[in-house]
């Protein structure tokens, strides 16, 4: 893209040979009349030109901006995700634990009641 200082360079050069024209014209009432035509063109072509080239800077700054700001938050959305994957694992790893625990002290628990009615039967035949 062209910069603002090259379209105000170019449009010099166009008013240069455009009095060019009108010095090397025979009819010069038309040949400064296109001139003049160009060089309005050339100019309104020039301002449109930097106005649109500002407007899309702006808006490539802005969505840049926005860019970064969406990466910002995706790494902080994607560190809070690897953060609840990792407690769930945790969680179900004590869930995990505590049950086979509670097994194990079913058992015992089993096996102690059983014990007792057994002494119980014992007393019992035994009276």
């Amino acid at each position: 893209m062209e910069n603002p200082d090259d379209l105000a360079k170019t449009v010099i050069r166009l008013e240069e040979l455009v009095n060019k024209l009108i010095d090397r014209s025979t009819d010069s009432s038309t040949a400064a009349m296109t001139g003049q035509l160009i060089v309005q063109m050339a100019r309104i072509n020039a301002q449109m030109f930097d106005g649109t080239v500002r407007s899309l800077q702006t808006l490539n700054a802005d969505l840049t901006s926005e860019i970064k700001t969406l990466r910002v938050d995706n790494g902080a959305l994607r560190k809070e995700l690897d953060e609840a994957k990792t407690n769930k694992i945790d969680r179900e790893f004590q869930i995990a634990l505590h049950m086979e625990a509670n097994q194990r002290a079913d058992r015992l628990t089993e096996q102690m009641l059983r014990m007792l009615q057994e002494k119980k039967d014992q007393t019992l035949k035994a009276v």
